[in-house]
């Protein structure tokens, strides 16, 4: 009886650890997990990410491919231009926040509560893969701006697949705390939903989603925004007959390189869901409509 009973024990012990070892290889791996949004801040690529037009009471936080080349140059043109000169043009660097904490105290708003009661702020959106898309053809396949020896792709040049997958190993080794974001690649690359510090005030941001395939709406809507905020009609005509003009030299929307890439996205499932488990909640959180073959994993998130 002591022998069964030992036996059972160590049959039991054996069945535990085996649990265990596949939990840990679950963790691991987090094939069908979609990475969670992190509690966390830290600084913007090049040392900015809030601007404010003071007298208009409107700022932004920008966030890499989401049109914040030409939406800083705007927020410059408010703030710094009168009514004979106001044209596109870039800001001093003092005039650039890394945080609202930063923001508010340099304009004496007194604290960020009454920063977002004062001022409307806006968060620029959009499609998740356009926006990884933009990212990896700039970056990885035209190398917009790069010296030779710069690479930011995970040395995995033009290929998106490689990419996909590292950028995935990545942002779960930042999560669980294994490495620290790279900058470069958290302006271009990681989730809208890890900018802006949106898991504080995600409440109170004004969104507008930059489209790809409806720019005009885009451009009225911002437009809007701006004559909601009292800037004259002047300035606006002037702002909207910019927009329409090549302000980007860097877009890559047009180009039919990107075109293949995201076509190729799209037809590989298995490297489509991956994408998908990058950016799931900036699909849920914008409502933007995950791909089809991206749902099952919504069903599976749903029921941990």
């Amino acid at each position: 009886m002591f022998k069964i009973k030992k036996i059972f024990i160590f049959i039991i012990n054996i069945i535990l650890i085996k649990e265990s070892i596949v939990g840990e290889e679950e963790i691991e791996n987090n094939e069908l997990i979609p990475i969670p949004m992190i509690h966390d801040s830290f600084k913007n690529l090049f040392n900015f990410e809030y601007k404010i037009a003071n007298k208009y009471k409107i700022g932004i936080c920008m966030i890499g491919k989401n049109f914040s080349s030409v939406m800083v140059r705007i927020f410059c043109s408010l703030e710094n231009n009168s009514k004979r000169h106001y044209g596109i043009e870039k800001c001093k660097k003092k005039e650039y926040f890394n945080s609202l904490t930063e923001l508010e105290k340099f304009h004496k708003i007194g604290g960020i509560k009454k920063l977002f009661k004062k001022y409307k702020m806006l968060m620029i959106i959009r499609n998740p893969i356009d926006r990884l898309i933009s990212g990896f053809m700039q970056l990885c396949y035209f190398r917009t701006y790069l010296t030779d020896d710069e690479d930011y792709c995970y040395g995995c040049n033009k290929n998106l697949t490689c990419f996909i997958n590292n950028l995935h190993t990545s942002l779960w080794n930042i999560v669980n705390k294994k490495s620290f974001p790279d900058r470069v690649h958290s302006y271009h690359y990681y989730p809208q939903t890890w900018q802006c510090d949106y898991y504080k005030y995600k409440n109170y941001y004004t969104y507008a989603n930059y489209s790809n395939s409806n720019i005009n709406a885009f451009y009225d809507e911002i437009l809007k925004h701006l004559a909601a905020a009292n800037v004259p009609n002047y300035h606006i005509n002037y702002l909207d007959e910019k927009l329409h003009s090549k302000l980007t030299p860097h877009g890559t929307i047009d180009k039919n390189e990107t075109n293949d890439y995201k076509d190729y996205l799209y037809k590989n499932q298995d490297l489509l869901q991956k994408a998908c488990e990058i950016f799931y909640y900036d699909y849920i959180e914008f409502g933007f409509d995950l791909p089809d073959s991206c749902l099952q994993m919504k069903k599976i998130s749903n029921g941990l």
